[in-house]
């Protein structure tokens, strides 16, 4: 996995624009403003779903009687759920109650609600021992996002878990060393040298810009992940009127 500061990422930008040399010491006004424009960047590739190069696994304890339309739990740093705060509601990929009393637990699927589904619920505060759908709301006052269960579970006993998208992180500065997903440090210098074009008034060559949409094909292809095949129950149920015989060209009424 590719390690890179922020100085080396942005030095390959300017030089790639001919503002400075290669290597060349960048003025702390510069540095600083490159920074922005990565964390500009970054933090728009972390809403584009193509961008995303893992799902985390995290598992929260729950407390009786929250999680309803008045007390909803927090998620986000420093939130009841202390993780990088979800950005969008397709963030939450999935989500699972899990029964601890049982040894080994057990993980009971919770269905993921949307806005209208949840809206359309006329009891929200509904109370049972077990929760059976969840719903986040992206809010962003502090950086902390709603979660919500339904029914609230009325006992302590369970966890929650969720599978979460988990972007690239921003640079907190300039020295500090990142890992970066296979792709990326090609993809971010040249990206960051093509929206530094304007404000510094130049223009990247015909062979940097394909090399810039080139490499963000190249990282979104390698963020598609492999998916179970849904089959049709149907083809394997023990009803002969179902079935299609390819060797006689009968069935399958």
């Amino acid at each position: 996995m590719p390690a890179v500061t922020g100085t080396e990422l942005l030095q390959d930008a300017f030089s790639l624009l001919n503002v400075f040399l290669p290597g060349e010491a960048l003025p702390p006004a510069d540095g600083a403003y490159g920074l922005r424009t990565l964390n500009d960047l970054l933090d728009e590739l972390q809403v584009r779903e193509q961008f995303i190069p893992f799902i985390s696994r995290n598992r929260f304890s729950l407390t009786a009687g929250k999680g309803g339309t008045t007390n909803p739990y927090t998620i986000g740093p420093g939130g009841d759920f202390n993780v990088t705060r979800p950005s969008t509601q397709e963030s939450i990929v999935s989500a699972n109650l899990i029964l601890t009393a049982s040894v080994p637990n057990v993980r009971v699927p919770l269905g993921i609600y949307t806005d209208d589904a949840y809206n359309a619920n006329a009891i929200p505060d509904l109370q049972n021992s077990q929760p059976t759908g969840l719903y986040y709301s992206p809010t962003f006052v502090n950086d902390l996002g709603s979660v919500r269960l339904w029914p609230v579970p009325t006992i302590n006993t369970n966890d929650l878990e969720l599978f979460l998208q988990e972007a690239v992180a921003q640079f907190a500065n300039l020295s500090t060393v990142y890992y970066v997903p296979d792709g990326w440090k090609m993809m971010l210098k040249y990206n960051v040298a093509d929206h530094l074009q304007t404000p510094y008034g130049k223009q990247l060559s015909q062979a940097a810009q394909r090399i810039a949409v080139r490499s963000m094909g190249t990282v979104k292809r390698a963020n598609v992940n492999l998916s179970d095949l849904m089959n049709d129950a149907s083809q394997f149920a023990d009803n002969r009127a179902t079935a299609y015989n390819v060797l006689t060209g009968n069935g399958g009424a």
